[in-house]
């Protein structure tokens, strides 16, 4: 994740950029990687919105805003101050929900859970060369193992890997809002009738499976603040098919003229697709 996040800068693709005094909305925020990232990339004159609805990874996500804004030598200077809120983002107005917990595996976490699109997912990834013995078996075993098992094998691993890492998860009540509410919660510094039309440079999207119900709980007027869009979407599984062409025929009406879907290669023949807009 830290990788992805800071490194590999794997939202800021196909056009999309952040600069100095941007506002960032990040809906599923996890324990907060990309937020702080982006926090250093807006700068003191810019802020992020973070929203999270799992409880556990919600506490991690505040510990890492803290011990970030601590290490920094002066304090919160030189980087965008970060906004956590503990709620669910969807296409219905204020109300409680239920979030699937995964401890082993909290960027899994989900309104809409499918046990066997992830694992399928996650077979799909070793099949295409993704070092899965590498990202869920410890130490040096995982290359072992990734050398001396035949393809087959590991794509079997796999699938196995992913079912071990879901157990023990468990549901809990979460806060569900439409973005729009999320966007005016208490301390957020878009809140309050002086900050309503200010843009939103980036709305990065991250929620297993519940992707289309974010965008269309997102009103006229905010969708003509947003600037830009960074989403992950699974396309068939669960409760919605489609889903890529849906997010895409969405964006293109709001008014986004460049939405580039993409799919990495470690991922081909699995469900899951990214989806970069630009107005």
């Amino acid at each position: 994740l830290a990788r992805c996040a800071d490194q590999d800068e794997c939202y800021l693709q196909h056009g999309v950029t952040l600069r100095e005094g941007d506002i960032v909305v990040d809906v599923g925020a996890n324990v907060g990687l990309f937020a702080l990232f982006a926090s250093r990339r807006v700068g003191a004159r810019g802020a992020v919105l973070a929203f999270e609805p799992a409880p556990d990874t919600f506490e991690c996500l505040e510990r890492n805003i803290a011990e970030e804004c601590a290490a920094r030598p002066n304090g919160a200077a030189g980087a965008g101050r970060v906004y956590a809120q503990r709620l669910a983002v969807s296409d219905q107005r204020r109300s409680l929900a239920s979030v699937t917990v995964y401890p082993q595996a909290t960027g899994w976490s989900t309104l809409e859970p499918a046990p066997a699109s992830v694992a399928a997912d996650v077979a799909a990834f070793a099949k295409s060369g993704g070092d899965v013995a590498g990202e869920f078996v410890p130490g040096g075993a995982g290359a072992f193992l990734r050398r001396a098992l035949p393809a087959g094998a590991i794509e079997a691993v796999g699938s196995v890997a992913a079912r071990v890492l879901m157990r023990g998860a468990y549901s809990t009540p979460c806060t569900v809002c439409s973005l729009p509410e999320a966007l005016a919660c208490d301390g957020s510094p878009l809140a309050g009738k002086g900050n309503r039309g200010k843009p939103i440079a980036l709305l990065k999207v991250d929620v297993e499976r519940h992707e289309m119900d974010v965008l269309r709980g997102i009103d006229a007027r905010t969708w003509r603040r947003i600037r830009q869009v960074a989403m992950e979407v699974h396309d068939t599984s669960g409760s919605e098919r489609d889903r890529v062409a849906a997010a895409e025929a969405l964006l293109r009406k709001r008014g986004f003229r460049r939405v580039t879907v993409t799919q990495p290669p470690e991922l081909s023949g699995s469900d899951l697709y990214n989806i970069f807009a630009v107005r």
